[in-house]
């Protein structure tokens, strides 16, 4: 009785369940969240912060202010690779290069080596890649100018053994006309920097020109060597300070070749007056001067005599060589003075001998000066 009790309870339970009585609800799986399912992220790396450079940058300043450029170099040039960012660096190593050719060219006294060296600064002050523009045109303008500064050194120590080897006029002039083309393209914008060149080759080179000029019977043929040569004394008398001694020397080959690129008209053959005989009113005349003005080139003095002919006379500046003829209407001048020199001028009639009222007459470089016979 008791084991049919116990198996309708059983019957009874399972006919409960499929009747739809819920059963306890089974747990559900906890679902992994966005977080826990991505592997951990490293740190993101924070920028070093930039090294205060500001004491070496002005040490190298100082020490290419002081002329000591391998020094400032020194500490440039090792920052420049470490810090290729940094534009101010850039900057200031190619300036110090610009500083240190610049240098290197006004001490170079036409040594090809030294002028080498100095075209290497600026081409290695643009290989730094400044950003300033202004910078970076110079630089190109300076290492163009170094190149032809460097080739005509090497010619005029060429021009130079030339004229020591006595060399044929027509190898020197072709050498001279090379010369002349590398100086006439330094001109205007270079023309400082023939400071870089020696003068006396410089000098040398126009006095190749008067050679061959007078070497030719023409002198429509000899006029452009003459012109040539005048130009290369100009050049070096600009690229001079006026206290300098070169520039006295350029200034006179300047004058010279003038003189021979533009020589005075022969004067016309006059016959000679016919003497009469003097009276006392001639013997009391003279040449009376005045200085009508200072216009004339301040190495030059012209004289104008009026009231009395001037055939075969001439006027010297007295103390120094040279001497100017009179033209036929009484005028003459000479270019032989210093910048406005003072001096005194005398006049001689065709014997040689000094007019009255003519000699030791003060005059002045630039002095136009005028006389009357009277």
């Amino acid at each position: 009785m008791r084991i049919s009790l116990f198996l309708l309870c059983v019957v009874a339970a399972s006919l409960l369940g499929a009747c739809g009585t819920s059963a306890p609800p089974t747990p559900a799986a906890t679902l992994p969240t966005a977080t826990s399912a991505l592997p951990a992220q490293p740190a993101l790396p924070r920028p070093s912060p930039t090294p205060d450079l500001g004491p070496q940058l002005d040490a190298a300043r100082r020490q290419a202010d002081d002329k000591n450029f391998e020094d400032a170099l020194d500490v440039l040039v090792p920052l420049a690779e470490l810090h290729p960012e940094r534009p101010d660096i850039a900057n200031l190593l190619a300036a110090v290069y610009d500083q240190g050719g610049s240098h290197l060219l006004g001490s170079a006294t036409g040594q090809p080596v030294a002028i080498q060296d100095a075209y290497l600064m600026f081409s290695k002050g643009l290989d730094a890649n400044p950003t300033d523009e202004e910078l970076r045109k110079r630089l190109q303008m300076n290492k163009n100018m170094a190149a032809l500064l460097f080739h005509l050194a090497q010619h005029l120590e060429r021009l130079t053994a030339l004229g020591q080897n006595q060399a044929p006029q027509e190898e020197k002039l072709r050498l001279a006309n090379a010369i002349y083309e590398l100086l006439r393209q330094l001109q205007p914008s270079y023309a400082e920097y023939l400071t870089a060149l020696p003068s006396d080759q410089l000098l040398a080179t126009a006095e190749v020109y008067e050679s061959a000029g007078k070497a030719l019977r023409n002198h429509n043929e000899a006029r452009p060597l003459f012109e040539k040569g005048k130009d290369i004394c100009m050049w070096v008398e600009r690229s001079t300070t006026a206290e300098a001694p070169d520039h006295a020397r350029a200034s006179q080959c300047r004058e010279r070749f003038d003189l021979l690129a533009n020589p005075p008209p022969t004067p016309t053959p006059r016959p000679a007056p016919t003497p009469r005989p003097t009276t006392p009113a001639d013997s009391a005349k003279r040449l009376r001067f005045v200085r009508a003005n200072v216009n004339d080139e301040p190495t030059c003095i012209s004289v104008g005599i009026r009231g009395i002919s001037t055939s075969g006379w001439t006027f010297r500046v007295d103390g120094i060589e040279g001497v100017a003829m009179f033209d036929g209407a009484g005028n003459a001048r000479i270019c032989n003075v210093g910048h406005r020199q003072e001096v005194t001028i005398s006049v001689y009639n065709n014997q040689g001998q000094p007019i009255p009222g003519g000699r030791g007459v003060p005059a002045i470089g630039g002095a136009i000066m005028v006389a009357d016979w009277r």
